[in-house]
C-alpha cells in the first residue's frame, strides 16, 4: 500500500493506519513536516453522516472540473 498525505494530526493518522491495516513497525514513514504556506487545516462539524452540504465551499466558485484544486477530506464519526 502506498499512502501519501499532507497534513494529519496524530489521532487522524493513527485512524488511517488502522483502517488501512498499516503496521507502523513494518512500514516506512517519512515526515517532512507540515509547515507549508499552501496548506490549510480546518475542522468542521457536520449535522449528520449523509449531508455533506457543509463542504460546498470547496467548489462553490468553480466553473469547470479543471478548476477544482487538490483537496483531501477526512471524515471521522465520534
Amino acid at each position: 500500500i502506498y499512502v501519501i498525505f499532507a497534513m494529519m494530526p496524530p489521532t487522524v493518522l493513527q485512524e488511517v493506519y488502522d483502517k488501512l491495516q498499516i503496521s507502523t513497525t513494518k512500514s516506512f514513514q517519512l515526515n517532512l513536516g507540515n509547515d507549508r504556506p499552501n496548506m490549510t487545516y480546518e475542522t468542521w462539524t457536520i449535522s449528520n453522516t449523509t449531508d455533506f452540504s457543509m463542504l460546498d465551499f470547496l467548489y462553490k466558485d468553480m466553473q469547470m472540473s479543471e478548476d477544482i484544486t487538490h483537496t483531501f477530506v477526512f471524515v471521522n464519526t465520534i
